[in-house]
């Protein structure tokens, strides 16, 4: 038996907004506005695209709709706050539903191999 591979196609296409702050220690930080299932995984996942400390990155999920697990991996979040780094201004991406169905994760099709059996009373 094999699953298709799925694409969430949830309402909202992904968009970000990545602002440059200054931490607690002066020391320069970003603040992320995301629509992801994961901010600590999207912190995680950005500090290491930049070679940042995490603890420097503060990353906000934004009000969105039922995602169906689809916004669990990054999509644009990482370019948003590659570019709002690079350029110390905030920088706003979203994606188009065109963009968002190219780029982002699909849920992978799945292989199960089942084996079914019963004793000589019909017990499964």
């Amino acid at each position: 038996f094999q699953t298709q591979r799925i694409e969430h196609a949830f309402v909202e296409p992904e968009s970000t907004l990545a602002v440059p702050v200054d931490c607690s220690d002066g020391q320069p930080g970003l603040h992320v506005y995301s629509g992801g299932q994961g901010v600590w995984d999207d912190r995680n996942q950005i500090a290491s695209v930049l070679e940042m400390e995490p603890q420097r990155i503060t990353v906000e999920l934004v009000s969105n709709g039922g995602a169906f697990g689809g916004k669990e991996d990054m999509s644009n979040q990482a370019h948003a706050a590659l570019a709002a780094w690079a350029t110390g201004r905030p920088v706003r991406c979203t994606l188009s539903r065109e963009e968002s169905l190219l780029i982002h994760p699909k849920r992978h099709p799945i292989r199960l191999a089942y084996r079914a059996g019963c004793d000589d009373d019909g017990r499964l």
